[in-house]
């Protein structure tokens, strides 16, 4: 990370500004929850185990940090930041008590959906949050499909182009196999089994079926 802030404040955010509408009774208003999110993203970003830690104990409710222990958020906060280098927030929108946010990454062009869920027992108080890697929206634009009709050959080498791009961009890792009838067309392992560990995908039946 390029930033290491001891003092962390609220980023401004790159979403597109919404009307501000009345919560209802037991609600956050839409300004307080940006902030709550921009406090996030900005902790984030300063890679300061202090700031991020701070931000769990005191925006987390009780019951969630009985649920999700704080160990386990900062462990999670600090490898988003390692992948990320830096996040912006793309858009955000709430429903009933659950909050999400569309992120982007300065490094490794990554995106993810950042989720909230907020108590209802404690108000004010998130009772969840985590990270689900989305693809990158522009993904598919840039690298179409053909829809043409070809050879078997000409199939498997635009199967081959896309997945091989996929993984060079960590956006998939796993096992890819086409079969026509009772022929293998193409067969093809990715990226890595288990991330955490860094363990390399192979063709073996270990690493292909669900144990």
């Amino acid at each position: 990370m390029a930033e290491n802030l001891t003092n962390v404040s609220s980023p401004p955010l790159s979403y597109m500004s919404r009307p501000e509408q009345s919560p209802r009774r037991g609600q956050l208003s839409s300004s307080h929850l940006d902030g709550m999110v921009g406090e996030l993203v900005g902790v984030i970003n300063s890679g300061n185990q202090s700031a991020q830690s701070g931000f769990v104990r005191s925006h987390v409710s009780e019951r969630g940090l009985k649920e999700t222990l704080p160990d386990r958020y900062l462990s999670v906060l600090e490898k988003v930041h390692s992948q990320t280098e830096r996040v912006e927030v793309v858009d955000l929108q709430s429903v009933g008590n659950i909050v999400e946010a569309r992120l982007s990454s300065r490094k490794g062009g990554r995106w993810a959906r950042l989720y909230m869920i907020l108590d209802k027992v404690e108000p004010g108080k998130i009772l969840e949050f985590g990270f689900v890697p989305l693809d990158d929206p522009k993904g598919d634009a840039e690298d179409p499909w053909s829809g043409k009709k070809g050879s078997e050959e000409e199939v498997v080498d635009e199967i081959d182009g896309h997945v091989e791009r996929l993984a060079r961009l960590d956006a998939f890792s796993g096992v890819v196999l086409v079969a026509l009838k009772e022929r293998t067309l193409y067969h093809g392992a990715f990226g890595c089994a288990e991330k955490s560990f860094i363990c390399q995908t192979s063709l073996t039946p270990s690493s292909t079926l669900a144990q």
